[in-house]
């Protein structure tokens, strides 16, 4: 993942509201939302697949638990699926299609479960 900067911004109260409500909405950090729209704004063609990943990463750090996690991915388009022997994979949501394994995402269904104090089955 590529070093991220801090930045600080003077802005008015009712645009960091906005913000919060914008990101609370999709899901995700306002980081991880003003990310996206800085990158959909200047870097159109180049930053889509990143901009995507900066809101799924975001959505899966800022989730308080296991339902919290896939209805902020839901919101996004997006799921987790367990996949047999495959382990734990984000599909494409409503078509339930499998896109790529939870750890090309930088997270395991291990660590998934217990931070989100779920329980894992698997057959």
């Amino acid at each position: 993942m590529a070093h991220k900067n801090v930045v600080s911004l003077s802005l008015p109260a009712d645009v960091l509201a906005a913000i919060g409500r914008a990101a609370l909405a999709a899901g995700v950090s306002p980081s991880a939302h003003v990310e996206d729209l800085l990158r959909r704004t200047y870097m159109p063609r180049a930053s889509h697949p990143a901009a995507k990943l900066a809101l799924l990463r975001g959505a899966l750090d800022a989730a308080r638990d296991w339902l919290d996690l896939q209805t902020r991915l839901r919101r996004l388009g997006y799921v987790l699926r367990i996949d047999g022997e495959a382990g734990l994979w984000l599909h494409s949501w409503p078509d339930d299609r499998p896109l790529m394994p939870s750890e090309d995402l930088g997270h395991t269904l291990s660590g998934l479960v217990l931070r989100s104090r779920a329980v894992s089955y698997t057959h």
